[in-house]
């Protein structure tokens, strides 16, 4: 039905109802107003101002003119007007509980004005009269009525009159809504439908409002909310910072001199005693929830993945805002409880997000085109002239920190015109990527010792280094991170200006770019060893005899013991079960993967966060990060099967599945072959020699499950095919697989 029909038919008949109450009040007025008047007594209406009716006046008139009223011959006629009124009511209300009413004016004409008239209608005659034009059946009652009348005549009493004229003023009042009750119940009927249009509408309104969230790639909606619980870990020493470093916990979210700040209180669940005032910012792979000190400085709180292991739990409004509140719940991180105006829009987005997500719908690209058209618009505003940037090859790091000691951020977007001392050559582009590519060699080789593996193998990927030299200074981190920005930028602006970061980062290091909290599964691909003896050995035995407790003991280079780290207060004190061993490893990653190099990586986003906003970079989960900044390289697929060892399998497998699987990887793209290789070895970059110098080489093995998704164990370079029933199904699921392995499907 029309809402517009809906809504002029509920205000016309709230005006009726309106129009008739007035007038019915008006109507009875008038009469009580003619009788007063009729008697004299006018004066007195003042008395009778909350009576209704003529029914209630003829019940109260004497009580109340008792006092007023002093002249005996008036008040003689009074009383007589108040009987006959009395006596006429008590006449018509008999009438009505006889269903008779409509012979009243019939009654009176024939000279029947009392219920004592109308006992003496014994006449045969005179009923015949009375009923005449009318059914025989009230003939019957009428005449049945007279009978009972006369039987009682001796009995009745003026109590009797008045009981019944008391009932008559109740079925006057009810007459009232006799007529409007007709339109009050259509028009609640009309109420209802359009209640529901309504509810429909705002149901429709919302889904407008998240398709719109979910429309444009890349854009991080926020949502403003009140935080009930919250996590800590303030109790545990590797958590601590001294007063004089909380200055140095900056992260700049904007390209300007905004400025965002890692919270150092995650962790155990506790409530807070007065709710938090915060925001929930939602991007296509993260959820966050950020607080603002001074209302302009960001200090992120809780950072989760937009995946299937992040649960959303629904419960009733909370007792201060009256909003509706919601338990946000990785399995990671301890629970947070939110309350939220738009709460369902929020939940709604996240849902609509992670749906894209596992259907693949949003392609890299297309976050990678929105990723540089919004990072060039941020740059717009500033000067793209040269600079000259002046360095020597022998001392590269030391005088490229030198020269762009005193850069803005205004500096760094601006065109590099790199020289080399001692050289002659004009900068047409050569040097300036050359530049670029022996400062990424600099800072990020392990010689170096800014960044470091974890293992003795050179293949491993490099992580911020806990513990580099004295020589080697934060700030050198900061330089690094706006190495990486700058090489961002350059590769927005596109075309011969595209640079690409020469390096092979952790896991843990590229997810603490983009603000999410790290759990065990990150040992898989940065510390291969420590998982194969330790974390491996935890998940598949009992650890009830292992005498583990939540600490960790660090050993220093000469292999002596240092000291004893709490992972949670009194951790030293508390026993690793089978019912804790999860929550014990991944508090151990967060401690060895981030807590052990807070500070280098807080300084390495300072100096990124100058040129590229974090809010930009929340759009990428850490894979596409990788391939964001460090590229895809250039995969053969002729050199990546030549030298891949097939193992185990059926006829089935090994002739059909495996030729349906190298048709599908000929047809991938040169990202998706990065993704397969980010996928099965952790890392979208082969090593120097392709797939020959993989080690160990890259596995296929044939997985005793069907039509399932393919599986990796990144230790091993293994890539865990299942059986299949077609090419179609091989491709779908394998696309499926590597585009979101990190979500846990796969890798992690």
């Amino acid at each position: 039905m029309d809402r517009l029909f809906l809504l002029t038919f509920v205000l016309c008949s709230i005006s009726w109802i309106f129009f008739w109450e007035v007038r019915w009040k008006k109507g009875k007025e008038s009469q009580i107003e003619e009788w007063l008047q009729r008697h004299s007594l006018s004066k007195y209406k003042y008395l009778f101002e909350d009576v209704q009716t003529l029914e209630e006046l003829s019940l109260c008139v004497l009580s109340r003119l008792e006092e007023v009223v002093k002249e005996k011959h008036h008040w003689r006629e009074i009383t007589e007007a108040q009987v006959q009124l009395l006596r006429d009511f008590a006449f018509q209300e008999w009438l009505c509980s006889q269903s008779l009413e409509h012979y009243y004016h019939t009654l009176k004409t024939l000279g029947c004005t009392t219920l004592d008239d109308l006992a003496q209608f014994d006449s045969q005659l005179q009923l015949s009269l009375a009923a005449w034009g009318y059914y025989y059946e009230d003939y019957i009652k009428l005449s049945t009525g007279v009978r009972v009348l006369q039987a009682s005549k001796g009995s009745r009493d003026q109590d009797y009159e008045i009981q019944l004229v008391h009932s008559l003023a109740e079925r006057r009042l009810n007459e009232k809504w006799s007529f409007a009750g007709a339109l009050i119940f259509g028009c609640t009927i009309a109420l209802c439908f359009l209640i529901r249009d309504l509810m429909f509408y705002v149901i429709e309104n919302e889904k407008n409002c998240v398709e719109k969230n979910v429309s444009t790639p890349g854009i991080s909606i926020y949502f403003e909310a009140y935080l009930y619980s919250m996590g800590t870990y303030s109790s545990c020493p590797w958590q601590f910072l001294a007063s004089s470093q909380l200055a140095l916990q900056r992260r700049p979210s904007m390209a300007d001199d905004e400025e965002e700040h890692d919270s150092p209180v995650e962790g155990q669940s506790e409530k807070v005693k007065k709710p938090k005032k915060v925001y929930c910012y939602i991007s296509p792979k993260q959820f966050s929830v950020k607080e603002f000190y001074l209302k302009i400085i960001p200090w992120r709180l809780f950072t989760f993945r937009v995946c299937p292991g992040t649960k959303f739990t629904y419960h009733g409004p909370d007792p201060v805002h009256k909003y509706l509140t919601l338990v946000v719940d990785d399995g990671i991180q301890p629970p947070v409880e939110l309350s939220c105006k738009d709460r369902n829009i929020m939940a709604a987005t996240f849902i609509r997000f992670l749906h894209k997500n596992i259907g693949g719908s949003e392609t890299f690209q297309d976050k990678v085109n929105f990723f540089q058209r919004e990072l060039r618009h941020i740059h717009s505003k500033r000067p793209r002239t040269k600079t000259c940037l002046k360095v020597s090859r022998h001392s590269l790091l030391e005088s490229s920190l030198k020269a762009t000691r005193n850069f803005s951020v205004s500096d760094w977007s601006k065109n590099f015109e790199v020289v080399f001392q001692d050289e002659e050559a004009l900068d047409w582009g050569g040097p300036r990527r050359e530049w670029f590519e022996l400062i990424c060699k600099a800072l990020f080789d392990t010689n170096n010792q800014l960044f470091t593996r974890f293992s003795d193998n050179n293949q491993g990927l490099v992580h911020p280094n806990a513990d580099r030299p004295p020589h080697q200074r934060v700030k050198m981190y900061e330089f690094a991170g706006r190495v990486v920005g700058k090489c961002l930028y350059e590769s927005a602006l596109g075309g011969a200006y595209k640079q690409l970061v020469r390096a092979r980062f952790t896991r843990s290091f590229l997810a603490q770019i983009i603000g999410l909290r790290m759990n065990y599964k990150y040992f898989e691909t940065d510390d291969e060893e420590f998982y194969k003896t330790k974390v491996c050995f935890i998940l598949n035995n009992d650890v009830s005899e292992m005498d583990l407790v939540f600490a960790e003991e660090k050993y220093s280079k000469s292999g002596h013991l240092e000291k004893v780290v709490e992972l949670i207060s009194g951790g030293a004190q508390i026993a690793v079960t089978n019912e804790n061993k999860i929550h014990y490893l991944n508090l151990l990653a967060q401690y060895r993967l981030a807590s052990q190099v807070r500070d280098e990586v807080e300084h390495f986003l300072k100096g990124l966060n100058e040129l590229v906003p974090e809010n930009l970079l929340a759009i990428f989960d850490e894979n596409e990060l990788e391939l964001l900044m460090c590229g895809t390289g250039d995969i053969n697929v002729q050199d990546f099967k030549a030298h891949t060892v097939i193992v185990g399998g059926s006829w089935h497998f090994r002739e059909k599945v495996m030729k349906w699987f190298w048709a599908v990887v000929s047809s991938f793209t040169q990202e998706e072959l990065a993704r397969l290789l980010q996928f099965t070895t952790g890392s979208s970059q082969l090593p120097p020699g392709g797939f020959n110098t993989l080690c160990p080489s890259f596995q296929i093995i044939a997985a005793p499950t069907h039509s399932t998704l393919p599986t990796a164990h990144t230790c091993f370079n293994q890539l865990c095919l299942p059986t299949y029933d077609s090419y179609e199904e091989l491709h779908k699921l394998l696309k499926l697989a590597i585009s979101e392995g990190s979500e846990g499907f796969g890798m992690l």
